[in-house]
């Protein structure tokens, strides 16, 4: 689950991680958790819009229905080939993040889904 307050978030990132974002961590913190800076490592996206749910679904093997995937929850998962990280932050988006070596391809491949969800529409 996401937890956010103000430009602050704190993703579910796999078991015994969490992933703070937009905030320095107290340095107290480091008494009860093992803490490393991944401000480089992360390549953050957001899709949005009517459709975001069908392009999303043709990338990742989610359930994305509203009824499963609500707002705020938070999911490490394969988009295609890639590890990601996929938050619902609103009733039609998305945050995905992938490493920041894997940027150029999720645009791709967002890219590619959009085109064939937009093809389909039209035929």
């Amino acid at each position: 689950r996401q937890m956010v307050k103000g430009e602050t978030q704190v993703l579910w990132f796999g078991a015994d991680h969490a992933l703070l974002v937009g905030a320095h961590p107290d340095p107290a913190l480091a008494e009860h958790a093992a803490m490393t800076d991944q401000s480089d490592a992360w390549c953050v996206v957001a899709l949005e819009g009517d459709g975001a749910e069908e392009v999303l679904a043709r990338l990742v093997s989610l359930d994305l229905r509203p009824s499963q995937f609500k707002q705020g929850h938070t999911v490490r998962c394969d988009l295609m080939h890639m590890m990601a990280s996929v938050t619902k932050t609103g009733p039609k988006s998305w945050q995905i993040m992938v490493f920041r070596s894997m940027a150029k391809t999720l645009v791709h491949d967002l890219t590619t889904a959009m085109i064939s969800i937009k093809t389909r529409v039209i035929a």
